[in-house]
């Protein structure tokens, strides 16, 4: 990695971001005799402002309600410290600092989203700049390095980690890993065992942002190799440099394993192996294909189907991926190296080799891999421009490029401002998918449109006859309109999709209570507060009120107790 030292000093650069960035009482204005840096970074910075401003509109949405809205530990700044030895509030994550993120928000900004949207946009601004103060350190040049952070700024595909504020983790966790790295570059430069510390803490609270974080040590560990240094001792031992990071990680390992009672990445992952693994043979052609052409942007990306004669694109698909792949290595470029580097080891944690809960494949997903693809791009692109004589033409196609991926991402941001525009954009998107139709016609109703509702609800049953969930949601509109046996009827059917469906099993004990089968409804009662999933907690109240009346032979019910059981 070399930099231009005539054009700035990484000192001044870092000393002066660093303070801007942990402390907020000073602006770039303060990074004196490095004038273009100065305007450069200006520019980036208002450059993502623009294309984001319209997202400060958008409401909580998806599962912001349930991961931030209702998590009384938001609220609690006496807890604040109780999250560092705390699950996330779904297992089997430990995301302690994102969750200290929101309460911080909280208090700045109430229940109040356009806040707690502001800062997911500064956040993203403040790794733009950082991707641009490494890039200065990465390219020849500077323009190549300012490339590559307009190309992250403003892409399509990073919209969903921007604008999902429950996917800030993803955020958070490229801030630290970059500062940590320019961070570890200035200790092995200058000989600093007191950066390199620092550069540990930095991975440390990366790790604490989001688990994916951890890959990070081996793109340090290459720099450590790689990165000429001045003191003697890590001459002789390069992986010394790499000593603070190890002393996080098992700081980390301990925190994490007290939380969770789990190490990291423990669990079955045996169980299905080889399939997920083949899932990446679609998977990456189709995350590199929303990268070139980013359109049918969605919060839903399911899997095909397994027939060979449905996949059989993917075989020119790879091939090209080769011919790329052996013409990148040719280069000789280090930047292309470190582009490589980045993106393979950091698309590992979005594999699907350890099992992802919640889905094998999401836009946010490759929010930190891309960085990769964005450093080979502008490098490809510099010297492009350093061989045609067209050199003014490029120059505007680039910024062509730009404008067109900043419309795509602004036009974008709008369909995170409801539920409602959310799932419309994923029907939109794909018209065939049974559960985007199943949540849109959840967020209608909470709009109080029935008559969508329900129309999305039987588009579901259409793709899908046995969704368990919209049968659900179908026996709750008879069940309100009065006509309980059609209700029993759809609560009977989800449980025999589904016997897991715990909102179906509470409905029907109250269908069996209005209709006077009280033995009925206990055992119902019984069988929901048995095991009942994290997000229906706040059913348990009204469950255990239900079982005690009617075990004193003091059943309640009707059409009330069912609009409130209906989710």
């Amino acid at each position: 990695m070399t930099g231009n030292k005539e054009r700035v000093t990484y000192e001044t650069m870092a000393k002066g971001f660093f303070k801007f960035a942990w402390i907020g009482s000073m602006t770039i204005t303060d990074l004196s005799g490095v004038r273009g840096v100065r305007i450069t970074m200006m520019f980036l910075a208002l450059l993502t402002i623009a294309v984001y401003g319209n997202s400060l509109v958008n409401k909580f949405v998806w599962d912001d309600e349930f991961i931030i809205v209702r998590d009384p530990a938001v609220r609690d700044p006496s807890g604040a410290a109780a999250l560092l030895v705390s699950p996330d509030v779904v297992k089997p994550y430990y995301r302690p600092l994102n969750r200290m993120s929101y309460l911080l928000d909280y208090q700045l900004f109430g229940m109040r989203p356009a806040g707690f949207h502001a800062v997911n946009v500064l956040v993203h601004v403040l790794n733009v700049l950082l991707l641009y103060l490494l890039g200065l350190r990465l390219f020849p040049a500077a323009a190549p390095a300012a490339l590559a952070a307009a190309l992250f700024a403003v892409h399509p595909v990073n919209a969903e980690a921007v604008n999902f504020l429950s996917a800030r983790n993803t955020l958070l966790s490229l801030f630290f890993v970059l500062s940590s790295m320019l961070v570890f570059h200035q200790g092995l430069t200058r000989g600093s065992w007191g950066r390199l510390v620092s550069s540990g803490l930095l991975w440390f609270l990366g790790l604490l942002s989001k688990e994916p974080a951890a890959v990070a040590i081996a793109v340090l560990a290459v720099m450590a190799f790689t990165v000429p240094g001045r003191a003697e001792r890590m001459q002789r031992t390069k992986i010394a440099a790499l000593v603070p990071h190890l002393v996080f990680a098992g700081l980390y390992e301990l925190l994490r394993t007290h939380a969770l009672g789990a190490a990291v990445g423990s669990g079955d992952i045996l169980s299905g192996l080889a399939g997920r693994i083949a899932d990446n043979v679609y998977i990456i052609p189709r995350y590199l294909g929303l990268v070139l052409f980013p359109s049918g942007l969605s919060i839903m990306h399911a899997l095909p189907a397994t027939d060979p004669g449905m996949m059989l694109w993917v075989i020119p698909v790879w091939g090209a991926i080769a011919v790329v792949l052996w013409f990148l290595l040719r280069t000789g470029s280090i930047p292309v190296y470190f582009g490589m580097l980045w993106l393979a080891v950091n698309y590992l944690p979005i594999s699907n080799i350890i099992p992802i809960p919640s889905a094998p494949m999401a836009e946010r997903y490759a929010y930190l891999p891309a960085v990769g693809l964005w450093i080979i791009a502008a490098d490809r692109g510099w010297a492009l421009y350093g061989k045609v004589p067209a050199k003014r033409a490029l120059a505007a196609a680039a910024v062509v490029v730009l404008l067109l991926f900043g419309g795509v991402t602004a036009n974008r941001n709008r369909d995170w401002k409801s539920d409602v525009d959310l799932f419309g954009s994923v029907v939109r998107a794909d018209p065939e998918s049974a559960l985007g139709h199943f949540n849109l016609g959840n967020a209608l109703k909470d709009a109080g449109d029935l008559a969508g509702a329900q129309r999305e609800w039987r588009e579901t049953l259409r793709l899908d006859p046995a969704h368990s969930g919209a049968m659900t949601q179908l026996g709750s509109l008879s069940a309100v309109d009065g006509d309980y046996r059609a209700a029993e009827r759809w609560f009977r059917a989800a449980l025999d999709a589904d016997p897991r469906n715990a909102m179906a099993r509470f409905n029907l004990a109250l269908i069996f209570e209005k209709t006077g089968r009280p033995e009925e409804a206990l055992v119902q009662f019984d069988l929901f507060l048995k095991d009942v999933p994290l997000e229906y907690q706040e059913y348990v109240p009204r469950a255990e009120e239900h079982r005690a009346l009617l075990r004193n032979g003091k059943g309640s019910g009707g059409r009330a107790a069912m609009e409130r059981g209906r989710k």
